[in-house]
C-alpha cells in the first residue's frame, strides 16, 4: 500500500514538474529568433570599352585618369577577352563576340559569334542555363546596346522578366542614364523579385571611339563612376530592407588603341577586368594570375592569358547563385569563388 501511494507521489510531483516548465517556457520572452536565410542575388554591370588601366592601382602619366569616387570600392584582377591565341577559341576583341562571352560563358569556337552581326549565340545564354537550373528565379536584361537584347542572346529573353533596350531611350536622356535609371527604378521597388540583373552601359565605348586616350574618355568615365555609385547605394538599400546578399560585379568587353578603336590583338584591345564587391568570396584564381600560357610570339600577350578569362563570370555568377557549373555545361573556365576548383 505504501509504495501505491509512493509511486502514485512520484506521478504527481513529475506531472506538476511539466507543468511548471511548460508555464516558465510561456512566460519567459521569446528567444533569440533564427537569422533569417539571406538571399543571394547578382547584378553585373558591363563597361563598354573600359580600359583596365583605367581605373587600377598604377597611376599612368600616359593617361589622363580621372579621380574616382565608386570604382575604387571595387576589388579588381586583370582579365582577357579575345579567346586564346592561336586556337580554335581566338576571336576578334569587338563587342559581339565578347559580350557573348560574357554572358554565355563560352569563346567562339562554341558560341560561334564572329563580329557585331546579331547573330544569336549557338550556346544557352546566363538566363537560360540559371532557367533551367531554377524556373523560380527571375531575371532582369537593361543594355544600352541594344544588339545584345534584341541579337547575340535573344534567344534568352524569353527567360527575362524586365527587359530595356537602349533604342527606347527617350531623346532627353543619354542612353546610359536612361538604362541606370531603369535598373534604380527597379531595384528600388520593394516588390522587385530580380535574381539577377545585367546592365550594359556603352558611352566610354563611344568617347573611346571618338578619341581614344583622351579627355573626353576620362570625362565620360567619370560619368560613369557617379552612375555606379548610385546604383550601389540602391543595393545597400535592399541589402538593408530586405533579406539579400548582393554580389555587384564588373567587366568589360575590350579595351581601346592609343588612337581610338579596337578588335585586334594588342593587349591593350584584348585586356580587361573583373570587378568584385565581395573579395573576400574569391578564390586564389582571382587574385594570382597563372603562368603565361605560351601560346605567341608575345611576352605580354603570354603574360595576359595568365589571368581570368571573361569567361569565368558566368560560372561565377551561378555558383554564387548556388548553381555550380556541371561538366555538360562546357565551360572553358572555372568559377572564382573560394572553394571552386579549377578546370
Amino acid at each position: 500500500m505504501l509504495r501505491t501511494i509512493i509511486k502514485q507521489l512520484a506521478m504527481i510531483a513529475w506531472t506538476l514538474g511539466l507543468l511548471i516548465q511548460a508555464q516558465s517556457s510561456f512566460s519567459q520572452p521569446d528567444a533569440q529568433p533564427t537569422a533569417q536565410l539571406m538571399v543571394k542575388k547578382v547584378l553585373l554591370i558591363g563597361l563598354d570599352g573600359l580600359m583596365y588601366s583605367y581605373i587600377d592601382d598604377v597611376d599612368d602619366p600616359e593617361l589622363d585618369e580621372p579621380t574616382l569616387t565608386h570604382f575604387p570600392k571595387f576589388t579588381l584582377t586583370k582579365a582577357f577577352v579575345g579567346g586564346y591565341l592561336n586556337t580554335a577559341s581566338h576571336q576578334i576583341s569587338s563587342s559581339g563576340p565578347s559580350w557573348t562571352s560574357i554572358l554565355t560563358g563560352t569563346w567562339t569556337d562554341q558560341h560561334g559569334v564572329v563580329s557585331n552581326n546579331g547573330a544569336h549565340a549557338a550556346v544557352p545564354g546566363i538566363f537560360s542555363r540559371l532557367h533551367t537550373r531554377n524556373p523560380a528565379l527571375n531575371f532582369g536584361s537593361f543594355s544600352a546596346w541594344s544588339d545584345i537584347n534584341t541579337g547575340h542572346l535573344v534567344k534568352d529573353m524569353a527567360f527575362v522578366k524586365r527587359r530595356v533596350d537602349g533604342a527606347s531611350r527617350p531623346e532627353e536622356l543619354s542612353v546610359d542614364e536612361f538604362v541606370t535609371r531603369a535598373v534604380i527604378e527597379e531595384l528600388s521597388d520593394q516588390e522587385s523579385d530580380l535574381d539577377f540583373v545585367f546592365l550594359h552601359l556603352d558611352e566610354i565605348d563611344g568617347a573611346g571611339h571618338d578619341c581614344g586616350w583622351c579627355t573626353l574618355y576620362g570625362e565620360t568615365l567619370s560619368a560613369t563612376d557617379a552612375r555606379i555609385g548610385r546604383l550601389l547605394e540602391v543595393i545597400s538599400d535592399r541589402e538593408q530592407s530586405h533579406s539579400e546578399q548582393w554580389l555587384v560585379m564588373l567587366v568589360a568587353d575590350h579595351g581601346h588603341r592609343k588612337g581610338g578603336g579596337h578588335g585586334g590583338d594588342s593587349v591593350v584591345e584584348r585586356a580587361s577586368f573583373i570587378g568584385v564587391n565581395k573579395p573576400a568570396q574569391m578564390n586564389n584564381l582571382f587574385f594570382e594570375p597563372r603562368p603565361a600560357l605560351e601560346l605567341s610570339d608575345d611576352e605580354a600577350s603570354n603574360g595576359l592569358m595568365g589571368y581570368p578569362g571573361v569567361t569565368s563570370v558566368v560560372p561565377t555568377i551561378m555558383e554564387y547563385l548556388g548553381y555550380p557549373a556541371r561538366s555538360e555545361d562546357g565551360f572553358p573556365a572555372p568559377a572564382l569563388l573560394s572553394g571552386s576548383g579549377s578546370l
